[in-house]
C-alpha cells in the first residue's frame, strides 16, 4: 500500500517514518548502528507533520548513535531541541 501511494501523501509519509523508526530501533536492539541516521534523519526534517511519539524515538536513536560515536555534545543537541516532543 505504501510503495503505490503518492511520496507527496501526508499519511504515506508519516507511515514511511514511523516505519523506517522501527526498522532503526530494531538495529540499536541488536547494538548496530549503521543505517540508523540514515533511516531516521530524514523523518526529523518536518517534525511538526509527524507524531510527537515518532519525532521523540527518532531523536533518541540519533542519541543512541552519537553516544557511540563519542559526539556527546551532539547527543545533547539533539536532546535538547527533541524536548517538546518528549514532554507531549
Amino acid at each position: 500500500m505504501l510503495a503505490r501511494s503518492s511520496p507527496s501523501d501526508a499519511d504515506a509519509t508519516r507511515q514511511r517514518c514511523e516505519a523506517a523508526v522501527l526498522s532503526a530501533a530494531d538495529l540499536v536492539a541488536r547494538d548496530r548502528t549503521d543505517g540508523v541516521l540514515e533511516k531516521v534523519l530524514p523523518c526529523l526534517e518536518e517534525p511538526d507533520e509527524l507524531p510527537p511519539w515518532t519525532v521523540s524515538t527518532a531523536a533518541n536513536l540519533v542519541s543512541f548513535v552519537r553516544l557511540c560515536d563519542f559526539d556527546f555534545d551532539g547527543a545533547l543537541a539533539i536532546q535538547d531541541w527533541a524536548a517538546p516532543y518528549h514532554s507531549r
